[in-house]
């Protein structure tokens, strides 16, 4: 099922996995996050969506 919907993205963040050990820290990348102020199927609202 398609989901219609408009809006104008107002932040992107990137996702992160912080890994720690005793005595060193890794992180990896996971993708975005981004931030909508838009309309789905008639709402206006904000929404995020991940990548």
């Amino acid at each position: 099922m398609k989901v219609s919907w408009n809006g104008k993205i107002i932040s992107v963040q990137p996702r992160i996995r912080l890994l720690r050990s005793f005595d060193e820290r890794s992180h990896n990348y996971m993708g975005y996050v981004l931030y909508v102020a838009g309309e789905i199927d008639g709402q206006k609202r904000e929404f995020s969506v991940g990548i």
